[in-house]
């Protein structure tokens, strides 16, 4: 049986609260600052409110409160309840209306969400203001190893008096987590580079602009410091008839939101950006990785004959021809097979996990669905390309879930020696974060991903994989998974 809420939600004056003071108090019990109370917090909150009831009995009231079973109170739950039938006010003996009760339900609420938003600005990096250069930004945490959010745990870590800033004895806080031992000198130097207003501190914006550039994450999953700042190529090198191309032809294309259930969550591919950011991006992610221009030119069209979004991007019959005067014919055979091998990487048999054996490796035609026999060099071309390419929509992967992680691992250490050295150390990153996980772990995320919905032949064929008889699951159980 649910208990009636009796706590003094009314001030020290006797009169019930105002939509300001209510809106302390959610912000009171709201230590995750996402504009709602967990369980948890629901608990803490009435208890610091002189509730003098059991954890059971909290939790029964919580389960009242939460009317659509979201596992969370929104200010406007939370008020509703506590003002049904007079209960806000009954130590005063007013009552409100209903109107009165939404009215103070809705005006707190907005409070709220608009204080943590003012807080969030306040500590955290606008993000447009952030990401003036998104297709930079997004490429220098790929080659950093680093993203928003780890940036995020580190400046807090670090500002240990909450003011917004990193002083400078602060900043010695950051040696240790890079495994080094600053002297004066080198903090002095830090500062001078990272502090971009000359205030003498170092403000969020400036510290995730000096971390993109100065840090990286190693094969270890360690924390490390740049011997030297990241520099990143720009285009001059492309031949301007491609880039011309490039301009004509992808400008407006929007990449196409996933059809596959397993590719709906927002950690997994990074969908609302113009085509042409992803390809030009992939561009310099391949000169990071110190890939020859012919695999650049690659990187930068790979996606030019894909027929999955709205149009294709560009009539074959045309574009064939031009593109092998212009890049070659192998560089024109690359974009070409790149989109039925890039279909193929769940597959058992596909570009990822086939079985590498002596010889060639078959493919279908992505046109013309024709068998394509690849020879072994080719084979590892798209390897490498089709790595640029996921590794590029992946940029909001959580690399610290070890389920995630280990499966990105299991994805490519099949394929590990086509890969571009830079390309070996993130798979390196992720074995060493995967560690932790097992391979029926990720085989029940992927099946709790499709969310009630029927799990395709293709995606079935991948989930067995990681499980008893499958080829990573067998590896795991003779404890060869990571050798």
């Amino acid at each position: 049986m649910t208990s009636s809420i009796r706590t003094p939600f009314s001030n020290e004056a006797g009169r019930p609260y105002d939509e300001e003071e209510l809106t302390a108090i959610f912000r009171e019990g709201d230590q995750s600052m996402d504009s709602s109370l967990d369980v948890q917090e629901f608990c803490d909150l009435m208890k610091s409110r002189g509730v003098q009831e059991s954890e059971e009995v909290l939790r029964d009231w919580f389960a009242a409160i939460d009317e659509d079973s979201s596992g969370s109170l929104s200010i406007r739950e939370l008020v509703e309840y506590i003002s049904h039938d007079g209960r806000l006010n009954h130590y005063t003996g007013e009552k409100r209306s209903k109107a009165e009760i939404m009215g103070i339900a809705e005006g707190a609420e907005i409070e709220a969400q608009a204080d943590v938003q003012e807080g969030l600005e306040d500590m955290f990096v606008d993000a447009e203001k952030a990401k003036a250069d998104v297709a930079e930004n997004l490429l220098l945490q790929h080659a950093s190893g680093i993203s928003l959010e780890m940036v995020k745990h580190l400046f807090l870590d670090l500002d240990t008096d909450l003011s917004g800033k990193i002083s400078t004895p602060e900043l010695y806080l950051l040696a240790p987590m890079l495994g080094m031992d600053w002297d004066e000198e080198e903090v002095a130097a830090i500062v001078k580079v990272a502090d971009k207003n000359g205030d003498g501190e170092i403000d969020f914006d400036e510290f995730y602009g000096w971390c993109l550039k100065n840090v990286k994450v190693d094969g270890k999953g360690e924390l490390k410091k740049r011997e030297r700042e990241l520099e990143l190529q720009k285009y001059n090198d492309v031949d301007p008839k491609l880039l011309k191309l490039l301009e004509e032809t992808c400008h407006d294309v929007m990449q196409e939101a996933p059809e596959r259930p397993a590719e709906t969550e927002k950690d997994q591919f990074g969908q609302g950006r113009f085509l042409k950011e992803h390809l030009m991006s992939c561009y310099l992610q391949a000169k990071v990785w110190k890939a020859d221009q012919a695999f650049c030119n690659a990187a930068l069209f790979h996606a030019i004959y894909e027929p999955g979004f709205q149009f294709r991007v560009i009539e074959l019959q045309t574009a064939r021809p031009f593109l092998r005067y212009v890049m070659g014919v192998d560089g024109e055979w690359l974009l070409y097979n790149f989109i039925g091998a890039s279909r193929s990487i769940f597959n058992p048999d596909g570009l990822y996990h086939s079985p590498r054996v002596p010889g060639s490796w078959n493919q279908i035609d992505f046109e013309t669905g024709e068998h394509l026999v690849v020879p072994a060099e080719k084979r590892r071309d798209l390897v490498r390309l089709e790595f640029t390419n996921n590794y590029d929509k992946m940029y909001l992967h959580d690399e610290t879930d070890p389920v995630k992680s280990l499966w990105l691992y299991c994805q490519h250490i099949n394929v590990y020696d086509l890969l571009l050295d830079g390309q070996k150390e993130i798979v390196d990153r992720y074995g060493a974060r995967g560690k932790d996980a097992t391979c029926e772990e990720v085989a029940l995320w992927h099946e709790k991903r499709f969310k009630g919905v029927p799990v395709t032949p293709t995606w079935a064929a991948h989930i067995a994989m990681f499980r008893e008889g499958g080829q990573y699951g067998d590896l795991e159980k003779q404890g060869k998974l990571f050798s």
